[in-house]
Protein backbone atom coordinates (compact mmCIF):
# COMPACT_ATOMS: atom_id res chain seq x y z
CA UNK A 1 0.00 0.00 0.00
CA UNK A 2 1.36 3.50 -0.74
CA UNK A 3 0.21 7.06 -0.64
CA UNK A 4 1.82 10.13 -2.39
CA UNK A 5 2.42 13.37 -0.75
CA UNK A 6 1.69 16.18 -3.14
CA UNK A 7 3.04 19.79 -3.33
CA UNK A 8 0.58 22.64 -4.11
CA UNK A 9 2.25 22.61 -7.76
CA UNK A 10 1.67 19.07 -8.32
CA UNK A 11 5.54 18.41 -7.66
CA UNK A 12 5.65 14.68 -6.34
CA UNK A 13 7.90 15.36 -2.73
CA UNK A 14 7.66 11.72 -1.67
CA UNK A 15 5.75 8.76 -1.75
CA UNK A 16 4.97 7.81 1.71
CA UNK A 17 5.18 3.52 1.89
CA UNK A 18 3.79 1.23 4.32
CA UNK A 19 6.66 1.66 7.47
CA UNK A 20 5.94 -1.78 8.54
CA UNK A 21 7.51 -3.26 4.99
CA UNK A 22 10.56 -1.50 5.72
CA UNK A 23 10.62 -2.73 9.61
CA UNK A 24 13.68 -5.14 10.28
CA UNK A 25 13.01 -7.65 13.42
CA UNK A 26 15.21 -7.26 16.30
CA UNK A 27 16.35 -9.71 18.93
CA UNK A 28 13.31 -8.75 21.33
CA UNK A 29 10.11 -8.72 18.95
CA UNK A 30 10.46 -5.49 18.15
CA UNK A 31 10.76 -3.75 14.49
CA UNK A 32 13.28 -1.26 13.43
CA UNK A 33 14.16 -0.34 10.41
CA UNK A 34 18.41 -0.50 9.09
CA UNK A 35 20.28 2.26 8.37
CA UNK A 36 20.40 0.06 4.68
CA UNK A 37 17.16 -0.02 4.05
CA UNK A 38 16.78 3.84 5.14
CA UNK A 39 19.70 4.78 2.71
CA UNK A 40 17.58 2.93 -0.04
CA UNK A 41 14.31 4.84 0.49
CA UNK A 42 15.89 8.19 0.26
CA UNK A 43 17.77 7.34 -2.44
CA UNK A 44 14.55 5.93 -4.45
CA UNK A 45 12.58 9.05 -2.89
CA UNK A 46 15.39 10.87 -4.65
CA UNK A 47 14.91 9.75 -7.83
CA UNK A 48 11.52 10.37 -7.90
CA UNK A 49 12.01 14.01 -6.76
CA UNK A 50 12.04 16.35 -10.09
CA UNK A 51 12.48 19.52 -8.21
CA UNK A 52 15.42 20.98 -6.57
CA UNK A 53 17.76 19.03 -5.24
CA UNK A 54 18.99 20.98 -2.13
CA UNK A 55 15.34 21.04 -1.15
CA UNK A 56 14.10 17.86 1.95
CA UNK A 57 12.45 15.54 1.82
CA UNK A 58 9.62 14.79 4.38
CA UNK A 59 8.91 10.65 4.74
CA UNK A 60 5.64 9.91 7.21
CA UNK A 61 6.64 8.21 10.15
CA UNK A 62 3.94 5.63 11.87
CA UNK A 63 3.17 5.35 15.50
CA UNK A 64 1.92 2.33 15.45
CA UNK A 65 4.13 0.70 13.03
CA UNK A 66 7.44 2.29 13.98
CA UNK A 67 7.63 5.15 16.71
CA UNK A 68 6.38 3.01 19.50
CA UNK A 69 9.10 0.50 18.85
CA UNK A 70 11.80 2.08 19.10
CA UNK A 71 11.69 5.15 22.24
CA UNK A 72 10.39 5.11 25.87
CA UNK A 73 6.80 6.94 26.08
CA UNK A 74 3.54 5.97 24.85
CA UNK A 75 -0.05 7.85 24.56
CA UNK A 76 -1.56 10.11 26.36
CA UNK A 77 2.11 11.55 27.11
CA UNK A 78 3.37 10.81 23.97
CA UNK A 79 1.09 13.20 21.91
CA UNK A 80 3.23 14.36 18.79
CA UNK A 81 0.90 14.48 15.16
CA UNK A 82 2.35 14.19 11.48
CA UNK A 83 5.42 12.86 11.68
CA UNK A 84 8.22 13.26 9.11
CA UNK A 85 11.51 12.10 9.13
CA UNK A 86 13.35 14.84 7.47
CA UNK A 87 16.00 13.54 4.38
CA UNK A 88 17.94 15.82 3.20
CA UNK A 89 18.02 15.10 -1.07
CA UNK A 90 21.68 16.00 -2.01
CA UNK A 91 23.31 13.64 0.50
CA UNK A 92 20.87 10.89 1.27
CA UNK A 93 21.40 11.62 5.09
CA UNK A 94 18.92 11.25 7.71
CA UNK A 95 18.48 14.92 8.36
CA UNK A 96 16.23 14.96 11.36
CA UNK A 97 12.28 14.76 12.19
CA UNK A 98 9.15 17.20 12.45
CA UNK A 99 6.15 16.82 13.35
CA UNK A 100 2.70 18.47 14.91
CA UNK A 101 1.58 18.90 18.16
CA UNK A 102 -1.28 20.88 19.82
CA UNK A 103 -1.11 22.65 23.04
CA UNK A 104 -3.71 20.75 26.08
CA UNK A 105 -2.40 21.88 29.39
CA UNK A 106 -3.79 25.14 31.10
CA UNK A 107 -1.22 28.14 30.98
CA UNK A 108 -1.62 28.53 34.85
CA UNK A 109 0.65 31.11 35.58
CA UNK A 110 2.21 31.48 32.52
CA UNK A 111 1.25 33.21 29.26
CA UNK A 112 1.66 32.61 25.75
CA UNK A 113 0.99 29.37 23.53
CA UNK A 114 1.91 27.17 26.34
CA UNK A 115 4.11 26.40 29.17
CA UNK A 116 7.08 25.92 28.88
CA UNK A 117 7.25 22.75 30.73
CA UNK A 118 4.29 21.32 27.81
CA UNK A 119 6.84 22.79 25.10
CA UNK A 120 9.70 20.85 26.51
CA UNK A 121 7.57 17.93 27.02
CA UNK A 122 6.81 17.49 22.99
CA UNK A 123 10.45 19.03 22.22
CA UNK A 124 12.04 16.00 24.00
CA UNK A 125 9.98 13.45 23.12
CA UNK A 126 10.69 14.31 19.36
CA UNK A 127 14.36 14.81 20.09
CA UNK A 128 14.34 11.18 20.92
CA UNK A 129 12.75 9.99 18.22
CA UNK A 130 15.64 12.29 16.03
CA UNK A 131 17.76 10.16 17.75
CA UNK A 132 16.55 6.92 17.25
CA UNK A 133 16.38 7.63 13.52
CA UNK A 134 20.19 7.73 13.67
CA UNK A 135 20.79 5.03 16.10
CA UNK A 136 22.86 2.83 14.36
CA UNK A 137 21.52 -0.05 16.62
CA UNK A 138 18.24 -1.59 16.18
CA UNK A 139 15.71 -2.14 18.71
CA UNK A 140 13.79 -0.03 21.40
CA UNK A 141 15.73 2.14 23.81
CA UNK A 142 15.08 4.67 26.45
CA UNK A 143 15.76 8.13 25.89
CA UNK A 144 16.16 9.30 29.45
CA UNK A 145 16.89 13.73 29.16
CA UNK A 146 19.36 14.36 31.61
CA UNK A 147 20.47 18.01 31.12
CA UNK A 148 18.17 20.25 28.94
CA UNK A 149 18.77 24.13 28.33
CA UNK A 150 15.16 26.05 26.88
CA UNK A 151 14.95 29.54 25.49
CA UNK A 152 12.95 31.89 23.82
CA UNK A 153 14.37 32.90 20.25
CA UNK A 154 12.93 34.43 17.11
CA UNK A 155 9.90 32.83 14.85
CA UNK A 156 11.69 32.04 11.25
CA UNK A 157 8.49 30.17 9.97
CA UNK A 158 9.91 26.34 9.96
CA UNK A 159 6.60 25.46 9.10
CA UNK A 160 5.95 26.51 5.37
CA UNK A 161 10.11 25.92 5.09
CA UNK A 162 8.57 22.47 6.14
CA UNK A 163 5.32 21.64 5.16
CA UNK A 164 4.35 24.54 3.02
CA UNK A 165 4.25 22.16 0.09
CA UNK A 166 2.42 19.02 1.29
CA UNK A 167 -1.07 18.54 2.57
CA UNK A 168 0.20 18.39 6.47
CA UNK A 169 -2.40 20.98 7.90
CA UNK A 170 -0.51 23.19 10.42
CA UNK A 171 -3.17 25.34 10.89
CA UNK A 172 -3.65 25.80 14.78
CA UNK A 173 -1.27 23.67 15.67
CA UNK A 174 2.80 24.34 16.88
CA UNK A 175 5.38 22.71 14.49
CA UNK A 176 8.38 20.82 15.62
CA UNK A 177 11.91 20.37 14.09
CA UNK A 178 14.48 18.63 15.33
CA UNK A 179 18.03 17.64 14.61
CA UNK A 180 20.27 14.66 16.37
CA UNK A 181 23.83 16.24 16.74
CA UNK A 182 25.45 13.65 18.26
CA UNK A 183 24.54 9.36 19.44
CA UNK A 184 26.79 7.25 21.10
CA UNK A 185 26.13 3.20 22.73
CA UNK A 186 25.04 6.32 26.06
CA UNK A 187 23.96 9.35 25.39
CA UNK A 188 22.61 11.59 22.89
CA UNK A 189 22.08 15.05 22.28
CA UNK A 190 19.63 17.02 20.31
CA UNK A 191 18.29 20.75 18.75
CA UNK A 192 14.82 21.20 18.96
CA UNK A 193 12.74 24.10 17.74
CA UNK A 194 8.96 24.56 17.96
CA UNK A 195 6.80 27.65 16.64
CA UNK A 196 3.46 27.96 16.62
CA UNK A 197 2.81 31.76 15.26
CA UNK A 198 4.81 34.82 13.99
CA UNK A 199 3.12 36.66 17.12
CA UNK A 200 4.80 34.80 19.32
CA UNK A 201 8.50 33.83 19.51
CA UNK A 202 9.77 30.51 18.64
CA UNK A 203 11.47 27.63 21.43
CA UNK A 204 15.24 25.91 20.83
CA UNK A 205 15.79 23.18 23.34
CA UNK A 206 19.09 21.56 23.56
CA UNK A 207 19.15 18.20 25.39
CA UNK A 208 21.20 15.36 26.33
CA UNK A 209 19.88 11.98 27.03
CA UNK A 210 21.03 8.75 28.50
CA UNK A 211 20.54 6.16 25.76
CA UNK A 212 19.55 2.91 27.98
CA UNK A 213 18.17 -0.33 25.49
CA UNK A 214 15.40 -1.42 26.66
CA UNK A 215 16.17 -4.93 28.72
CA UNK A 216 18.64 -3.18 30.35
CA UNK A 217 16.05 -0.42 31.38
CA UNK A 218 13.88 -2.93 32.87
CA UNK A 219 16.62 -5.44 34.49
CA UNK A 220 17.44 -2.14 36.16
CA UNK A 221 13.72 -1.04 36.94
CA UNK A 222 11.49 -4.39 36.83
CA UNK A 223 8.17 -3.69 35.34
CA UNK A 224 5.29 -2.84 38.50
CA UNK A 225 2.36 -3.54 36.19
CA UNK A 226 1.03 -0.24 37.46
CA UNK A 227 -0.04 0.90 34.36
CA UNK A 228 -1.70 -1.97 33.09
CA UNK A 229 -5.17 -1.01 32.34
CA UNK A 230 -4.90 2.65 33.81
CA UNK A 231 -6.66 4.97 31.16
CA UNK A 232 -9.25 4.25 28.65
CA UNK A 233 -9.05 5.46 24.96
CA UNK A 234 -11.82 7.82 25.79
CA UNK A 235 -10.43 9.13 29.29
CA UNK A 236 -9.02 12.60 28.97
CA UNK A 237 -5.58 13.07 29.56
CA UNK A 238 -3.90 13.28 32.83
CA UNK A 239 -1.66 16.29 31.08
CA UNK A 240 -4.89 18.56 30.64
CA UNK A 241 -6.23 18.15 33.81
CA UNK A 242 -3.14 19.91 35.95
CA UNK A 243 -4.26 22.20 38.36
CA UNK A 244 -0.84 23.04 39.95
CA UNK A 245 0.98 22.59 43.09
CA UNK A 246 -1.57 20.33 45.25
CA UNK A 247 -0.75 22.52 48.34
CA UNK A 248 0.16 26.10 49.16
CA UNK A 249 3.64 26.81 49.27
CA UNK A 250 5.45 27.63 52.32
CA UNK A 251 7.26 31.00 53.02
CA UNK A 252 11.15 30.26 54.20
CA UNK A 253 13.11 33.14 54.25
CA UNK A 254 12.83 37.01 52.52
CA UNK A 255 15.96 38.58 52.62
CA UNK A 256 16.52 41.98 52.06
CA UNK A 257 16.70 45.80 53.59
CA UNK A 258 13.13 44.88 55.44
CA UNK A 259 10.44 42.35 55.16
CA UNK A 260 8.36 45.12 53.21
CA UNK A 261 10.70 45.41 50.06
CA UNK A 262 12.86 41.77 50.17
CA UNK A 263 14.94 41.38 47.58
CA UNK A 264 14.62 37.76 47.24
CA UNK A 265 12.04 34.87 48.93
CA UNK A 266 12.77 31.20 49.42
CA UNK A 267 9.83 28.66 49.70
CA UNK A 268 9.14 25.41 49.80
CA UNK A 269 6.16 23.39 48.28
CA UNK A 270 5.72 19.94 49.28
CA UNK A 271 4.18 16.51 47.16
CA UNK A 272 2.82 13.58 48.11
CA UNK A 273 4.49 10.30 45.83
CA UNK A 274 3.17 10.36 42.70
CA UNK A 275 0.37 8.00 41.61
CA UNK A 276 0.35 5.94 38.00
CA UNK A 277 -2.15 8.62 36.38
CA UNK A 278 0.22 11.60 36.80
CA UNK A 279 2.52 8.95 35.12
CA UNK A 280 0.26 7.79 32.58
CA UNK A 281 2.57 6.69 28.71
CA UNK A 282 5.75 7.62 30.94
CA UNK A 283 7.40 3.83 30.65
CA UNK A 284 4.35 1.29 30.39
CA UNK A 285 4.80 -1.10 33.10
CA UNK A 286 6.62 0.92 35.63
CA UNK A 287 5.29 4.31 35.65
CA UNK A 288 7.56 7.72 36.35
CA UNK A 289 6.83 10.85 37.11
CA UNK A 290 8.27 12.91 33.54
CA UNK A 291 10.27 15.25 34.41
CA UNK A 292 8.61 17.84 32.31
CA UNK A 293 5.56 17.30 34.08
CA UNK A 294 7.72 17.79 37.26
CA UNK A 295 9.27 21.08 35.37
CA UNK A 296 4.69 22.43 35.10
CA UNK A 297 5.08 22.29 39.09
CA UNK A 298 8.24 24.04 39.54
CA UNK A 299 6.74 26.42 37.14
CA UNK A 300 3.80 26.99 39.27
CA UNK A 301 5.61 27.23 42.53
CA UNK A 302 8.23 29.81 40.92
CA UNK A 303 5.05 31.83 40.19
CA UNK A 304 3.83 32.05 43.64
CA UNK A 305 7.41 32.56 44.96
CA UNK A 306 7.68 35.96 42.60
CA UNK A 307 4.39 37.03 43.20
CA UNK A 308 5.12 37.20 46.95
CA UNK A 309 8.00 38.30 45.97
CA UNK A 310 7.26 41.69 44.27
CA UNK A 311 3.23 42.04 46.14
CA UNK A 312 1.43 41.27 43.27
CA UNK A 313 -1.38 38.28 42.34
CA UNK A 314 -0.55 35.91 39.38
CA UNK A 315 -3.33 33.99 39.57
CA UNK A 316 -3.14 30.47 38.17
CA UNK A 317 -5.20 30.50 34.90
CA UNK A 318 -7.06 27.44 34.27
CA UNK A 319 -7.35 27.55 30.40
CA UNK A 320 -5.21 27.77 27.36
CA UNK A 321 -5.96 31.45 26.74
CA UNK A 322 -4.03 34.61 28.08
CA UNK A 323 -5.94 36.58 29.82
CA UNK A 324 -5.31 40.03 29.11
CA UNK A 325 -6.02 41.62 32.28
CA UNK A 326 -4.40 39.52 34.47
CA UNK A 327 -0.54 38.91 35.69
CA UNK A 328 1.24 35.81 34.43
CA UNK A 329 5.40 34.73 33.83
CA UNK A 330 6.68 34.46 30.70
CA UNK A 331 9.71 31.93 30.09
CA UNK A 332 13.02 33.68 29.02
CA UNK A 333 15.59 30.74 29.65
CA UNK A 334 15.66 27.63 31.71
CA UNK A 335 17.83 24.86 32.59
CA UNK A 336 17.48 21.16 34.64
CA UNK A 337 19.64 18.79 35.41
CA UNK A 338 17.94 15.16 36.59
CA UNK A 339 19.30 12.91 38.67
CA UNK A 340 16.69 10.46 39.63
CA UNK A 341 14.06 8.98 38.30
CA UNK A 342 10.21 9.07 40.87
CA UNK A 343 8.50 6.12 40.19
CA UNK A 344 4.79 6.22 40.88
CA UNK A 345 4.14 5.46 44.36
CA UNK A 346 7.56 5.75 45.20
CA UNK A 347 8.04 8.92 47.87
CA UNK A 348 7.03 12.27 48.07
CA UNK A 349 9.15 15.57 46.46
CA UNK A 350 10.11 18.46 48.79
CA UNK A 351 10.47 21.41 46.10
CA UNK A 352 12.31 24.61 46.87
CA UNK A 353 12.50 27.59 45.18
CA UNK A 354 14.83 31.01 45.88
CA UNK A 355 13.39 33.73 43.56
CA UNK A 356 15.03 37.26 43.20
CA UNK A 357 14.97 40.46 41.18
CA UNK A 358 17.48 40.53 37.68
CA UNK A 359 16.18 43.69 35.93
CA UNK A 360 14.12 46.34 36.41
CA UNK A 361 11.68 47.83 38.91
CA UNK A 362 10.39 45.73 41.33
CA UNK A 363 6.72 44.41 40.42
CA UNK A 364 6.94 46.47 36.77
CA UNK A 365 5.81 45.48 33.60
CA UNK A 366 8.63 43.33 31.79
CA UNK A 367 10.86 43.26 35.04
CA UNK A 368 12.43 40.08 34.99
CA UNK A 369 13.55 37.61 37.69
CA UNK A 370 15.50 34.77 38.31
CA UNK A 371 14.96 31.37 39.80
CA UNK A 372 17.08 28.63 41.67
CA UNK A 373 15.05 25.49 42.68
CA UNK A 374 16.22 21.98 44.22
CA UNK A 375 13.84 18.53 44.78
CA UNK A 376 14.84 16.24 46.83
CA UNK A 377 13.01 12.71 47.82
CA UNK A 378 10.94 13.56 51.00
CA UNK A 379 12.15 10.28 53.09
CA UNK A 380 15.96 10.22 52.29
CA UNK A 381 16.66 13.79 51.09
CA UNK A 382 17.90 12.61 48.12
CA UNK A 383 18.16 15.22 45.26
CA UNK A 384 16.08 14.22 42.08
CA UNK A 385 16.75 17.53 39.90
CA UNK A 386 18.13 21.17 40.25
CA UNK A 387 17.12 23.92 37.61
CA UNK A 388 17.72 27.78 37.12
CA UNK A 389 15.41 30.10 34.79
CA UNK A 390 14.82 33.75 34.70
CA UNK A 391 10.93 34.57 33.73
CA UNK A 392 9.67 37.90 32.80
CA UNK A 393 6.31 39.52 34.43
CA UNK A 394 4.05 40.59 32.36
CA UNK A 395 1.36 42.88 33.94
CA UNK A 396 -2.18 42.90 32.89
CA UNK A 397 -4.05 45.44 31.31
CA UNK A 398 -5.20 48.38 33.25
CA UNK A 399 -8.71 48.60 33.55
CA UNK A 400 -11.43 50.68 35.53
CA UNK A 401 -12.37 48.27 38.94
CA UNK A 402 -15.26 48.46 40.64
CA UNK A 403 -15.32 47.39 44.02
CA UNK A 404 -17.95 46.09 46.05
CA UNK A 405 -19.03 49.42 47.32
CA UNK A 406 -19.09 51.32 44.58
CA UNK A 407 -16.10 52.79 44.11
CA UNK A 408 -14.34 52.94 41.09
CA UNK A 409 -10.12 53.05 40.65
CA UNK A 410 -7.79 51.92 37.78
CA UNK A 411 -6.49 48.25 38.82
CA UNK A 412 -5.15 45.03 37.32
CA UNK A 413 -9.22 43.40 36.26
CA UNK A 414 -9.72 39.71 37.02
CA UNK A 415 -11.79 38.97 34.11
CA UNK A 416 -11.16 35.67 32.89
CA UNK A 417 -11.27 35.08 28.84
CA UNK A 418 -13.23 32.04 27.73
CA UNK A 419 -11.30 28.16 28.48
CA UNK A 420 -10.86 25.99 25.60
CA UNK A 421 -11.08 23.21 28.35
Amino acid sequence: MSSKIVGKSGTLIAEKTSVAAHHAQDDQGCTAPSNEQWLNEATRLERLHQSDPSQQLLRPLSYADYIQHVIDVSRPYYALSNEHEIIATDSHVRKGFACTVQAEMPLGREGGDMIFAEAGRHMAIAGSIAAALNNPVPGKFYYLALDAALARCPFEGIADALFGTTDVAVEGCSVICCQCMEITARSATCEIRLESSHTLSAWHLKVQYAVIPEKAFKKMYPPTGQSQGLLSPSAQSPYACFRGLPMPPKKLIAQGASSQTPISVQMEARMPPPDAVQCAGHFDGNPALPIAFMCAYMADLVGQSIADLVGVDIPFNPSRTTCPFQNFLQLNTWKINAKKLVFAGSHGLIMACKAWLVQGDRSAHRSLYGCELTIKAEDSQKGIAIASGTFYLERGALVDVVEDQGRKHQGNGSARLPSRL
